[in-house]
């Protein structure tokens, strides 16, 4: 309250004193330099109404009528008025009015052209003001910031140590189109700083008209947007990369119905064909030689549920989703063992009695069962190394061999890695990542990690 009292109290307090001023002035130089009283009045009034406005321009008004009429209208120190003196007055309020509503409407443009200079020097984009010729007449601080060059380095050159060569003739068919008034649309173009760092900026260019409406030059407004492109060229990265990922789930997809197929025909097929026709043969038989043949069949229900079992196992354990990760890899390392003949080495550490959520634990097993398949089909290896290890920087995964090793840049390249390309995009669905070092007769090593709060770890029940 009292912030919005004291400028207007302070308004009056200044039109008082501008009218004692004129009134000290006309009084004592008046004889010798104007003929008239008012003059120096007007110019209180002016100055009342310029630096406080409407309300102390009127109120300078009043008191100079009272002045002037008590100290220089005859009769002398009596406020009363003749003809003469009223049309004086009349004229005399009048040009004050005038002067009231000329101090009024440019003290108004000015705020206007101080806002306006305010918005354009704390702005975070580049205003730059550009004559018909291209060169530089203003450049604000947002410039500075953004092309790394100050206003004594640019104001005076061409506007064309921003723009690069290959956007020069369009700066060109630019500034021909303002001067035929037209602006600009906003447009996407390429500029460089002081350091020649490319820039990706978002420009409008305008006409800039003189008071006779006259086109003068150009105003241009740049936005740098280089973090908004490096956005979007991430995100058709991920775009890519999720098409590609769509494309592997459908070729993983049609080789798993594959390899049941080829289970199911391969060897439950043959199993139930064989089963089929003794049970055909076996009532044609003699008793003493059913019995041989039921003995078959019997052995062929039991390889069958075998192979059933097996089959299961490959898809997917059941013991992962009852026991957790830990029970799992240490049935899955000794079948291994038993298959291949190549020995695991497993060492573990803060996995013992948890449970990860359920993609984390069938990451973790599938990534390291595709990295023990691809060991025994290409390494030449007699041994593996297994880690598997949970703490605050997450859960790591290292499995090394001691086999052949690989160029893994060549490999990557001939397109045949893709069981190494399908760990990798394991880890990286659930935001993990994957290393891998091998050198040809070196052996080969795997690391994957997985971020913390991907785990969301909960203890073992019982």
């Amino acid at each position: 309250m009292l912030g919005r009292v004291l400028p207007v109290v302070s308004g009056y307090f200044f039109a008082l004193a501008a009218d004692l001023l004129a009134l000290v002035l006309t009084h004592f130089l008046s004889p010798w330099l104007v003929p008239s009283p008012f003059p120096f009045f007007v110019a209180a009034i002016a100055l009342s109404a310029w630096f406080y406005g409407v309300g102390a321009g009127l109120f300078s008004t009043l008191l100079a009528t009272l002045v002037t009429n008590y100290f220089f209208l005859p009769p002398l120190y009596v406020l009363t008025l003749g003809k003469e003196d009223v049309s004086r007055l009349g004229l005399f309020l009048l040009v004050a009015g005038i002067a009231v509503s000329l101090m009024r409407a440019q003290r108004l443009a000015a705020e206007a052209q101080s806002r306006l200079g305010a918005i354009v020097a704390s702005s975070d984009d580049a205003i730059v003001g550009l004559s018909l010729d291209g060169l530089v007449t203003s450049w604000n601080a947002g410039a500075a910031h953004m092309y790394g060059y100050s206003g004594d380095e640019v104001i005076g050159h061409p506007i064309s140590r921003i723009i690069l060569s290959d956007f020069q003739f369009q700066m060109k068919e630019i500034l021909s189109s303002i001067r035929l008034g037209e602006t600009t649309r906003q447009f996407e173009t390429i500029h460089r700083d002081k350091a020649e760092k490319p820039i990706d900026v978002s420009i409008t260019i305008s006409p800039i008209r003189n008071k006779e409406g006259h086109i003068s030059g150009a105003s241009m407004i740049a936005r740098d947007i280089t973090g908004r492109k490096q956005a979007e060229k991430k995100l058709q990265g991920y775009t890519e990369q999720l098409q590609l990922l769509s494309r592997r789930l459908v070729d993983v997809q049609e080789n798993e119905r594959r390899f049941i197929a080829s289970e199911l025909h391969d060897e439950i097929g043959q199993t139930l064909t064989g089963l089929k026709l003794i049970m055909e043969v076996a009532p044609h038989l003699p008793p003493d030689a059913m019995g041989e043949k039921l003995a078959q069949a019997q052995q062929l229900v039991t390889d069958l549920f075998e192979q059933v079992s097996r089959l299961t196992l490959d898809l997917r354990p059941p013991m992962l989703d009852d026991l957790g990760l830990l029970p799992t890899l240490l049935w899955h390392f000794k079948r291994y063992t038993d298959v291949t003949g190549i020995k695991v080495l497993f060492q573990h550490a803060g996995i013992e009695n948890k449970r990860f959520p359920t993609e984390i634990e069938t990451a973790t097993y599938r990534i390291i069962q595709e990295a023990l398949t691809n060991v025994a089909r290409h390494a030449s290896a007699d041994q593996v190394m297994v880690w598997v290890v949970d703490d605050s920087q997450g859960l790591n995964i290292q499995i090394m061999d001691n086999g052949e090793g690989f160029d893994f840049s060549s490999t990557l390249l001939s397109g045949k890695a893709s069981g190494l390309v399908g760990i990798r995009e394991r880890a990286e669905l659930l935001g993990g990542s994957l290393t891998v070092q091998s050198d040809p007769g070196q052996g080969t090593r795997l690391e994957v990690d997985f971020p913390p709060e991907k785990l969301m770890v909960a203890p073992l029940e019982g």
